[in-house]
C-alpha cells in the first residue's frame, strides 16, 4: 500500500516552463540561434518564488537569494555548455536490498552542497543572450531555494510486491547470457512526474542541478539520481556519490574539495597544438555529415524504440578475451598482446549488430568509444588529488571495414579498437582534436568515415567502482540487522536522454557488476529494423525466459526476442556478472556489478 507523504515530506515542484525570450533565444547554440520557447510574459517560478525574482530579460542575476544578497555568476566553460552537452539528460537509478532512511540521504547531499568548493550542486542554470549558460549559485540555500531538488514515495510493503520494481533484475548464477528485462520499464521509478524531462527546462527555472528521487519500501530501497550533462560527467558524478557517502558517514567532516568551479583548466587544450591529428584524411565534410543525418533521421522517426537488459557471465567474456588474445598473437604477433573486456564486448556486440545490416562487406563502420581524458591529462591539467566535478570525455573513434569486423577473427576489432584508444587519447591527440573542434561551424568534434557508413558508441563506468559505494550510514535502524555491514547497491541503472546523438544510433551500455556478470544496458530502435538493434541477432543466441525480481522466481513472457543465446556453451558465474544494457542511440556502458541480496 502506498503511504501518502507526510507534511513535511520535501515535495518537487512543476519545473517553470515560462522562460523570457532573451533566455529562450538562443540557448541551443549561439550560431544556431534557436528559438525554443517565446513567452509573452513571467510566470512564478517554482518552490514558491515570487515572479519579482524571475530573470529579467537583460538580467545578469536572475537568482536572488532569501537575503536578496546576489548570487555568484560563473559562465559554463566549453566542454560543460557546448550543443552536445545542452541536449542531454542523465540519471542513475541504484538498488539496495536494505531499507535506507530518506531524510537521512537527502540531510546528507544537502549537507555536501553547503560544504567548500561543492555549491555548484545548488546552482540554477541561466542563459545569456549570447547563447552562453552560466550558473547562479544562490549565496546561501533555503527551504524556498534548496540545495538539491528532493522526492520521496514510500511504499508499506516489501519491494517483491511492487508491480514495477519487483521487476528489477538480481545477479545470481548463470551458465549463459539472457535477457532479462526492459529497462523502459523502471523509468517510472526514477523521478517526481514533474521532473524536468530535459535540460532547457532548468534553464530560467529556480532548480537546482542534481535531483534525489528516492522510493522507500519495508526491505529495500530505491534511489535515482537526476543531472543535465551539462553539470558533470560519470567520473564526476561518480566522485560526487563518493563525497556523499563521507557526509553520511560523519556530517561534521571535511570532505576534499573538488577542482574550483571558477577555473576552466582544460581552457589551453584548444590553442597550441603540438602535432596534427591522425586521422584528417579520414574526416567528413559538412555535406556528408548532412546525408548522413537524413540517411538516419527516417528511422529514427519512424521506428519504435526498444529497450533490453542483458546478463552476460563473465565466464563468457573471460572466454571471448582469451580467444581474441590468442587471434592477436596469430594476426600481429605482439609480444605482449593485450585488450580488456571492455573491448572485447564491444567487439563482440558490435558483430550482433552489424551481422544484420545489408551484406555490403565494403561499407564503413565507425566504432566509437567514449573515454575520460583525466589519466591523459592528469599531470598538470587535472591533478587525481581533486574531483574534477565537470565534463572531461572525449569520443575515440575506429574506422574498419564490415568485412574487417565480420570475417576477421574476433580479436582483430578488439585489438584495433584498443590500439585506437591508446593512440587517439593521448595529450598531443587530444590537444589536436580540440584544437579542429574550434574551427568548425559548431564548434563540434570531428565525425570520421562517410556519408554511407554505420555508427556504434560504447561507453563503460567500470573504473567508478559504483558497486563498492557504501550507504550503511544511511540505513534505517529499525531494519539493520548487522550494524558492521555494508549497505552496497546490487543493481544500477543507467538513463540517459540522449537528444542531438540520436541520430549517431547509439546501440550498447554495459555494466559490470560482481566478480562474474555483465549487466548490458540497451536501447535499440524498433525489432524489424533489424540492421541497428542487433536484438534480433540475440534470438540466435540467447535462450532464457525473463527472470523477475527476487531470484527465485521466473516468469516466462515477453516474445521470442526475449528469450535465445544458445550458441554458446558456458560454465555458471563464480560470484558475478556482466550487465549489458542496450539503449538505441548505439552505445556500449560498462558497470561492474555488485554481489545480490542477502535475503
Amino acid at each position: 500500500m502506498h503511504a501518502p507523504a507526510g507534511p513535511n515530506t520535501p515535495q518537487c515542484p512543476p519545473p517553470d516552463k515560462m522562460y523570457t525570450a532573451v533566455e529562450n533565444a538562443v540557448f541551443l547554440n549561439k550560431d544556431l540561434q534557436i528559438l525554443l520557447r517565446v513567452s509573452p510574459g513571467l510566470q512564478a517560478a517554482p518552490w514558491g518564488r515570487e515572479s519579482r525574482h524571475r530573470p529579467q530579460p537583460h538580467s545578469n542575476t536572475g537568482v536572488i537569494s532569501a537575503d536578496d544578497s546576489p548570487p555568484k555568476i560563473i559562465p559554463l566553460n566549453y566542454y560543460d555548455g557546448n550543443l552536445l552537452m545542452k541536449t542531454m539528460l542523465c540519471r542513475a537509478m541504484f538498488v539496495f536490498d536494505s531499507a535506507l532512511n530518506p531524510e537521512k540521504l537527502r540531510s546528507g547531499l544537502c549537507t555536501l552542497a553547503e560544504k567548500e568548493g561543492w555549491e555548484k550542486i545548488g546552482a540554477r542554470l541561466r542563459c545569456r543572450w549570447n547563447g552562453q549558460l552560466e550558473y547562479h549559485i544562490p549565496s546561501k540555500f533555503t527551504a524556498l531555494q534548496p540545495a538539491i531538488m528532493f522526492s520521496q514515495e514510500r511504499y508499506a510493503m516489501d519491494m517483491k510486491n511492487h508491480p514495477i520494481a519487483s521487476q528489477i533484475p538480481v545477479p545470481g548464477p548463470a551458465e549463459q547470457p539472457s535477457v532479462i528485462a526492459d529497462s523502459e520499464a523502471f523509468r517510472s521509478l526514477l523521478n517526481h512526474q514533474n521532473a524536468p524531462k530535459t535540460v532547457r527546462e532548468y534553464v530560467g527555472a529556480d532548480i537546482p542541478q542534481v535531483a534525489l528521487h528516492v522510493v522507500a519500501f519495508s526491505d529495500a530501497t530505491v534511489i535515482s539520481i537526476s543531472w543535465p550533462h551539462t553539470f558533470a560527467d560519470g567520473m564526476g558524478m561518480m566522485g560526487l556519490i563518493q563525497a556523499w557517502t563521507l557526509v553520511l558517514e560523519d556530517p561534521e567532516a571535511r570532505v576534499p574539495p573538488p577542482h574550483e568551479i571558477e577555473s576552466n583548466p582544460l581552457k589551453t587544450l584548444r590553442q597550441n597544438p603540438t602535432e596534427p591529428y591522425k586521422w584528417l584524411d579520414r574526416q567528413m565534410s559538412n555535406w556528408q555529415k548532412l546525408k548522413y543525418a537524413c540517411r538516419r533521421l527516417p528511422g529514427y522517426l519512424l521506428h519504435p524504440r526498444v529497450n533490453r537488459v542483458v546478463c552476460v557471465p563473465s565466464s563468457f567474456i573471460a572466454s571471448l578475451r582469451e580467444e581474441a588474445l590468442k587471434d592477436i598473437r596469430n594476426l600481429q604477433s605482439p609480444t605482449a598482446p593485450f585488450v580488456s573486456e571492455n573491448d572485447v564486448l564491444f567487439a563482440w556486440w558490435a558483430r550482433l549488430v552489424f551481422s544484420h545490416t545489408p551484406r555490403n562487406l565494403n561499407q564503413t563502420l565507425n566504432l566509437f568509444t567514449t573515454v575520460s581524458r583525466r589519466g591523459a591529462l592528469s599531470k598538470d591539467l587535472l591533478p587525481p588529488d581533486a574531483i574534477y566535478l565537470s565534463n572531461a570525455i572525449g569520443v575515440v573513434q575506429t574506422l574498419m571495414t564490415k568485412k574487417d569486423l565480420l570475417k576477421e577473427p574476433l580479436g582483430y576489432a578488439a585489438y584495433r579498437i584498443r590500439q585506437t584508444i591508446l593512440g587517439d587519447n593521448t595529450r598531443e591527440q587530444i590537444e589536436a582534436q580540440e584544437a579542429l573542434s574550434a574551427n568548425s561551424i559548431l564548434g563540434l568534434p570531428s565525425l570520421l568515415g562517410d556519408s554511407s557508413m554505420e555508427a556504434l558508441l560504447s561507453t563503460s563506468m567500470i573504473k567508478g567502482n559504483m558497486y563498492d559505494l557504501n550507504f550503511s550510514c544511511a540505513a534505517r535502524k529499525d531494519k539493520l540487522s548487522d550494524p558492521n555491514s555494508a549497505i552496497k547497491p546490487y543493481y544500477i541503472q543507467p538513463f540517459l536522454s540522449v537528444g542531438a546523438y540520436d541520430l549517431l544510433t547509439l546501440v550498447v551500455r554495459v555494466a559490470a557488476s560482481l566478480p562474474g556478470l555483465f549487466w548490458y544496458f540497451s536501447t535499440g530502435i524498433d525489432s524489424k529494423r533489424k540492421s541497428v538493434t542487433g536484438l534480433s541477432r540475440l534470438e540466435t543466441l540467447v535462450e532464457s525466459p525473463l527472470r523477475l525480481r527476487r531470484g527465485n522466481e521466473c516468469a516466462t513472457g515477453g516474445s521470442s526476442r526475449e528469450s535465445s543465446f544458445r550458441a554458446y556453451n558456458m560454465s555458471p558465474a563464480q560470484g558475478g556478472h556482466y550487465w549489458v544494457v542496450f539503449t538505441e542511440v548505439n552505445s556500449v556502458d560498462i558497470w561492474w556489478e555488485s554481489p545480490g541480496p542477502s535475503g
